[in-house]
């Protein structure tokens, strides 16, 4: 799809709006921008109020328990108040656990007239089959991701160990493997370098093995990191063996 943003605004402009939606993909900026733009539309906003925070819009910014997905259930048997809809927006989807996923799939599975999910989810491959059966899959990929200073020491360190020996790379997951959140920002780069390398291989021939491999170990254990108690050398030594 060359403008999910533009397809969305169509959609509701039409008043053909399906009751939930996935937004995968990477572009994570260019999501919050269209969802942004089409909450405007579809909730009337006072003079220089903050549209996430509306009456009829409840805007999860973190991936919910299942104490949060109970608030959305919740949220979601009210009436609307000032708009036709009551929306639900759920950043982070895919680090809910199996227990989160279940519970929102059984909202899913009944939902009401006047109620709009939002899901946005990388990789949507996180998400339960059965939880994506239920969400139209609208994406935002992105081959041109833009790093910060860190972000991009940490894509630059990933080429040069590519080049290192075994005992090199085995050296770098012991020293990091110190703390789990810096092996977590390492991998978040890593993975979002990989994936528009993905694309932008995927357009012009076909990803090899190995890449298609290294990017699903990586996504592997960032959400492993993020989610578990798993041991944090491990998982990257599991990364880095694909190199």
């Amino acid at each position: 799809m060359k403008n999910p943003s533009a397809f969305l605004l169509k959609a509701a402009e039409q008043q053909r709006m399906s009751h939930a939606y996935l937004l995968s993909g990477n572009a994570k900026e260019q999501k919050l921008k269209a969802l942004r733009e089409l909450m405007r539309h579809l909730l009337p906003e006072d003079k220089d109020s903050m549209i996430d925070i509306h009456q009829d819009l409840l805007w999860v910014k973190e991936s919910p328990m299942i104490a949060r997905v109970q608030e959305i259930r919740h949220f979601a048997s009210l009436t609307p108040t000032r708009s036709p809809f009551r929306i639900i927006i759920i950043q982070e989807a895919q680090d809910m656990s199996e227990a989160s996923q279940a519970a929102l799939l059984k909202i899913l599975e009944e939902p009401g007239a006047s109620v709009l999910f939002f899901l946005l989810a990388h990789p949507a491959a996180f998400l339960s089959a059965p939880l994506r059966s239920r969400l139209q899959d609208i994406s935002f990929f992105s081959s041109s991701v833009e790093l910060n200073k860190e972000q991009e020491e940490s894509s630059q360190e990933l080429s040069r160990l590519k080049k290192a020996s075994l005992a090199t790379r085995f050296a770098f997951a012991k020293e990091k493997a110190e703390d789990a959140k810096v092996c977590i920002t390492i991998l978040e780069s890593w993975q979002d370098r990989l994936h528009a390398l993905f694309v932008e291989r995927s357009r012009e021939s076909i990803p090899s093995n190995t890449l298609r491999t290294l990017l699903e170990r990586t996504q592997e254990a960032w959400f492993m990191l993020r989610t578990t108690n798993v041991n944090t050398r491990l998982a990257m030594e599991h990364v880095l063996l694909s190199l």
